[in-house]
């Protein structure tokens, strides 16, 4: 936080959460001259921890803290709440929607690639297909951004100059983020609506969505009835294809119910959930579309399995992923650095 911001005199302390990268912490390759020795770093995830240390932060003033939640916000309701009704269901998914990735990739290269001279154009929108093909079209497992940089760079010319691989590397990232990710979501969401799992999307713009579209649910608000949602879905969903461990594992935890997560290589993994909550105590993982079916499938059978799994979950973020508990974590790391 501190080597973004210029303006702060040394003597006053300050805190910021998630700004891993931004600013100097981006642009400079070593940050020791930029931090005092008091500056404690509260990352989100190891890997950004790890992305500071080999920058030159100490390791002893970084502290890798998931996102926590507020149990004043996210708890348990009676099951004959008037809500009940409304949000109960075998299973749901909460994120924004977005059309097939064969439109996301569409979209992708009119921002791109669209107003480039034709030769150009051709080029990257060749080289762009392929990176499509080989991390969105084949069945792979996940894929980290590393290994479409490795993809990207194997298909440029040898001379190419530095500030074009550069921007490549950068729409890469984007590529990442804006096509990759929904397609490898979607990949389990498809698979549970072919097997005929009963699913609901809740987000904005799953309407777009050319297969998924009649499950969307619209919006839900982000406090009252995103708890409904944790509390009377039989089984809760996070895929995310950078990190296992996410906020959404915290707030279903606090609400009471039960949630299913896809599991990443680890090495791939941003943070792993597995080093904050116990696989098959606290929560369960699947590892492809066809296992997320079978699990669905015995836990939407076994309700007094959920149900323990599910208290298991609650005890756990009561005690290590409240907002106070991460408060009380942070400042005990800061008081031994002062």
């Amino acid at each position: 936080g501190r080597a973004s911001q210029g303006f702060l005199p040394d003597e006053l302390p300050y805190i910021s959460y998630i700004q891993d990268r931004v600013g100097k912490i981006l642009r400079l390759s070593d940050l020791s001259g930029h931090i005092s020795r008091q500056d404690l770093f509260l990352c989100q995830a190891t890997y950004f921890q790890n992305y500071l240390v080999g920058k030159a932060v100490p390791r002893e003033q970084t502290l890798v803290m998931p996102v926590p939640a507020d149990e004043r916000v996210f708890y348990p309701l009676e099951r004959d709440d008037a809500r009940a009704d409304k949000f109960t269901c075998e299973v749901s998914f909460v994120k924004h929607g977005h059309p097939h990735a064969d439109e996301l990739l569409k979209h992708f290269m009119e921002d791109y690639f669209g107003k480039q001279e034709d030769n150009i154009r051709r080029i990257n929108e060749r080289i762009f297909s392929e990176l499509y093909r080989v991390t969105c079209r084949t069945g792979r497992g996940q894929l980290s951004e590393q290994d479409m940089q490795e993809v990207v760079a194997a298909m440029l010319h040898p001379e190419a100059p530095e500030d074009v691989r550069q921007w490549m590397r950068q729409v890469i990232t984007q590529f990442n983020v804006t096509v990759y990710s929904g397609a490898w979501r979607c990949q389990f969401l498809e698979a549970l609506d072919e097997a005929g799992v009963p699913l609901r999307l809740y987000g904005k713009n799953w309407d777009q969505h050319r297969t998924l579209g009649r499950l969307g649910y619209g919006p839900v608000e982000r406090g009252a009835e995103l708890n409904c949602v944790y509390n009377f879905s039989q089984i809760n969903l996070h895929i995310n294809h950078v990190n296992t461990m996410h906020q959404r594992l915290v707030e279903c935890g606090l609400a009471g119910g039960f949630i299913m997560t896809a599991a990443l290589t680890p090495e791939k993994d941003w943070e792993p959930a597995a080093r904050h909550f116990e696989p098959g105590k606290e929560l369960v993982l699947f590892d492809d579309p066809s296992d997320l079916v079978d699990k669905c499938r015995y836990y939407l059978d076994h309700a007094e399995e959920r149900r323990e799994i599910a208290e298991n979950l609650r005890r756990r973020c009561l005690a290590k992923h409240t907002t106070g508990a991460a408060a009380r974590t942070a400042l005990e790391a800061w008081r031994k650095l002062l």
